[in-house]
């Protein structure tokens, strides 16, 4: 159905396109949506899933080769952005120390770097973890990225134009952040690009979904809005980068396409007929029952309110990642699952081959999601003493 000559209504989700193209040095990227015709994947291979893996369950059989508890000395408390590079290196950052912590293969500690401050390679508090190449780059409170190289020297800073935060990075100086825009009950995403080198970038495409993002009540201090859940419940555009292609899609509606940076569609692929899960009244009532006000207790009719407006369905998926061959690991939405995580895995061409669970052991419980690399798994999580730790795997994958 068209609603204009740029606007395409698909599915629940409405597309609009807003940029073409931004040249930075040898890079072109155009991340635009096809104008001008009646399907956004029109002219490219669109795999049609049913909901019923061709080749059944995989087994990951886990086999555990470490966990730890701390880097070096210094205990884990709120983990958050592990990532590991190719070497089998790991980063990661802990809301309670201003500090990049690097560990081993082994999980011993290499070194961590960083300390409170304004200086060059000091944080005022780090919020963000990339690894990029020979690079990390940590975002920073006060809009900033600082540049490391991956044993932790610091190389160089940037200032943050515009109040936006890095999803992904491409290189050291050019990144994709998605900017998102709420109404009543309709949330707008914009992906960009921007460079670092002149904070420049170019809208990419816009795209809305028509479902219940946020949900509003009375306070004594005035009306309040929530974002009903994260990647949860609320419409978002996940987007993983691998290899110079860029998987994206709206978690509300399953179907993912890649690109290659020169901006062209290579595939798209769905899964037809599978529902959502319906989201309870008890998670309602619980997750607005997090919520801090000032000005005293929330009354009955705000919660009341807020829990009208909540949404009523999970969403698809939490994540996207890609294996060495290609293969796509899509983290299927499962709150009430508190020892794992479902996957379901497809091949580079976009079927659907394998549904898949990773299942802790019973004395730990997941704290966040799992990285997957080369032929291991890394997962965040806690014992039944409350501990945080990490937990290295080994898996066997399916066959290629």
């Amino acid at each position: 159905m068209v609603e204009g000559k740029n606007d395409f209504l698909i599915s629940n989700l409405m597309i609009k396109i807003r940029g073409n193209m931004l040249q930075v040095k040898k890079l072109t990227l155009i991340l635009i949506l096809i104008v001008g015709i009646n399907n956004l994947n029109a002219g490219i291979n669109v795999v049609k899933n049913e909901d019923k893996p061709l080749k059944g369950e995989w087994d990951l059989a886990l086999k555990e080769m470490w966990r730890i508890d701390r880097a070096g000395d210094t205990f884990m408390a709120n983990v958050f952005n592990i990532r590991v590079d190719k070497n089998g290196m790991i980063y990661y950052l802990d809301t309670k120390y201003p500090e990049v912590f690097i560990l081993n293969p082994d999980g011993t500690l290499f070194s961590s770097f960083g300390r409170r401050g304004e200086g060059p390679g000091e944080f005022r508090g780090p919020i963000g973890l990339h690894v990029t190449g020979k690079f990390l780059i940590v975002q920073d409170q006060g809009n900033e990225i600082k540049v490391f190289n991956n044993k932790g020297d610091y190389k160089k800073m940037y200032k943050l134009g515009r109040d936006v935060s890095p999803r992904t990075f491409v290189n050291m100086h050019q990144y994709i952040t998605i900017r998102s825009d709420f109404d009543k009950i309709q949330t707008r995403e914009t992906l960009e690009l921007i460079d670092l080198e002149n904070n420049k970038g170019t809208i990419l495409a816009t795209l809305a979904a028509e479902t219940k993002v946020r949900a509003s009540g009375q306070g004594p201090q005035g009306r309040i809005r929530i974002t009903t859940g994260g990647t949860y419940t609320s419409t978002r555009i996940i987007i993983h980068l691998h290899k110079n292609k860029l998987y994206f899609g709206r978690n509300d509606n399953y179907v993912i396409t890649r690109m290659n940076l020169e901006g062209k569609e290579e595939m798209a692929f769905s899964i037809e007929g599978r529902k959502r899960k319906p989201v309870s009244l008890q998670y309602k009532k619980d997750r607005i029952a997090a919520i801090k006000i000032r000005g005293g207790r929330m009354s009955k009719e705000m919660e009341k309110q807020l829990i009208d407006g909540y949404s009523d369905e999970f969403n698809y998926f939490t994540k996207i990642t890609t294996d060495e061959k290609g293969r796509i690991y899509v983290y299927v939405t499962d709150v009430e699952n508190i020892t794992g995580w479902y996957i379901d895995i497809f091949s580079p061409e976009g079927k659907y081959l394998y549904h898949s669970q990773i299942k802790l052991p019973p004395d730990l419980q997941k704290k966040g999601n799992f990285v997957l690399k080369q032929n291991h798994i890394y997962a965040y999580a806690e014992d039944e003493d409350g501990n945080a730790m990490i937990v290295k795997y080994k898996i066997t994958k399916p066959p290629q």
